[in-house]
């Protein structure tokens, strides 16, 4: 039995509740390890866009 490989992963948080309707349902609430490596490389920038 192994483990995983341990890769950095953004997530919305562990207090992130989505709101009670949401017809798209965020199944995974967290990034996709390679997003979130070159985030973490600094190759990317985050933006949040109300």
């Amino acid at each position: 039995i192994g483990l995983t490989p341990l890769l950095k992963m953004y997530t919305l948080g562990h207090d992130f509740v989505p709101p009670g309707i949401h017809a798209g349902g965020l199944r995974y609430h967290g990034d996709s390890a390679l997003v979130s490596q070159l985030h973490y490389e600094g190759l990317v920038e985050a933006l949040a866009v109300p």
